[in-house]
């Protein structure tokens, strides 16, 4: 992959460049431990996620190469005081972080070794099953898929995630919204269990699924907690997210659910706010005007109006 020039930056840019330092240590450190207890239980995470994670950290390592070099320039400016002091830390930061960093590929290189589940090739499987069915309308079909892929045993974390999920989403079709927050709780549940970096597109997209089901219960209370832990969700890794498939799509659909939540409490500026902001994100990605999303805004907007 063609990566972009390197734009060396002045020293004013120090205190900046410590603290990506720091994050990228922390980061690493936390995912080395997760990544160890993943060699000692196998199956734990799926082949997709761990070729996810050493894209990640490969990235990283050249990030953390780019803060070295960095670093090394602005020590040929001859920096003294406080300045001098940052300068160190960032070097030593760097230094520590490319070490864990090291480690933590190493790691997946384990990983990566390890023999794949059998059942790998079954999931594939299923999932295909059940995602023809709900887009060709055969809710039952898609329903009884999903019923035999949960009995299975020897799934990973993140595949009966998924399989949850798309569970969830045959009984929002069948109209049992009950049934569908459960399944995407249980969802919710194990991704909490894996890797932040597992995958955090559909992580999100569970959480707005969810959400989705409590509205159509008309459980408010409980869609305001959720939206506030996908706003939480959302807004930490909000950078990443525009860069993946659908972030900009959730990114909208969390907004409509901030000014939603806003409006429950009877809070219209703030909800103007973030229905303006849904509203410029739909015309981004091209929101068709009669998709269903787009009508709630619209709907919502002139609502809101009204209220206020």
């Amino acid at each position: 992959m063609e990566r972009e020039p390197i734009h060396w930056q002045p020293i004013t840019m120090l205190p900046t460049l410590v603290m990506m330092a720091d994050e990228a240590l922390a980061e690493a450190e936390e995912q080395l431990e997760n990544m160890q207890v993943a060699v000692q239980r196998p199956g734990l995470l799926d082949a997709a996620t761990i070729a996810r994670a050493v894209q990640i950290y490969e990235e990283q390592r050249h990030f953390l190469t780019i803060y070295a070099e960095q670093g090394r320039r602005w020590q040929q400016l001859n920096p003294t005081g406080a300045t001098l002091r940052q300068l160190e830390t960032l070097l030593a930061t760097t230094a520590k972080a490319t070490t864990v960093n090291a480690e933590l590929l190493a790691v997946l290189a384990q990983l990566q070794a390890q023999p794949t589940s059998p059942q790998d090739e079954d999931w594939y499987t299923a999932v295909g099953e059940i995602a023809m069915a709900l887009a060709d309308g055969r809710v039952v079909e898609a329903m009884a898929w999903a019923d035999e892929a949960l009995e299975t045993v020897g799934w990973t974390a993140r595949q009966r995630a998924e399989l949850l999920g798309l569970r969830g989403l045959a009984w929002v079709d069948y109209g049992e919204f009950g049934e569908a927050v459960r399944d995407y709780r249980a969802a919710l549940a194990l991704w909490a269990m894996l890797p932040e970096d597992a995958d955090r597109v559909k992580h999100i997209q569970t959480w707005d699924l969810l959400i989705q089901a409590l509205l159509h219960q008309e459980d408010f209370p409980q869609a305001t907690e959720a939206v506030t832990t996908l706003v939480q969700l959302v807004d930490t890794h909000k950078d990443g997210l525009f860069k993946q498939p659908d972030g900009p799509r959730l990114w909208m659909a969390t907004a409509y659910h901030r000014a939603l939540v806003a409006e429950f409490a009877l809070d219209y500026p703030t909800a103007a706010t973030w229905y303006a902001e849904a509203q410029q994100r739909a015309q981004t990605i091209a929101l068709a005007p009669d998709h269903p999303l787009a009508r709630l805004i619209a709907e919502g907007i002139e609502r809101n109006e009204q209220g206020s």
